[in-house]
């Protein structure tokens, strides 16, 4: 149950490598730092509450929320930078 569940960072993960890469390499480090410090208190906040009702299938609830979260953010960083809008 726990890795079908995972399988759905994926999604998140590969977001994070593309858009956070853009990011870095476009020297968007103040926006990248925030955003990930955002998914930090976020994937503490969710592991807090899921961990102890459901364990391992909680942790990993939040690690894909998590993802997705941040993936999501970094994309929407990346084209308000470089659309402008």
């Amino acid at each position: 149950d726990t890795l079908g569940i995972l399988m759905f960072a994926i999604v998140g993960a590969s977001t994070v490598y593309i858009f956070g890469t853009l990011l870095a390499a476009n020297k968007s480090l103040k926006q990248l730092t925030f955003a990930v410090a955002v998914a930090v208190v976020i994937n503490l906040s969710l592991n807090v509450i899921l961990i102890p009702k459901y364990q391992s299938c909680g942790a990993a609830i939040a690690a894909v929320a998590t993802q997705v979260f941040i993936g999501g953010i970094e994309i929407f960083i990346s084209k308000k930078i470089f659309t402008g809008k």
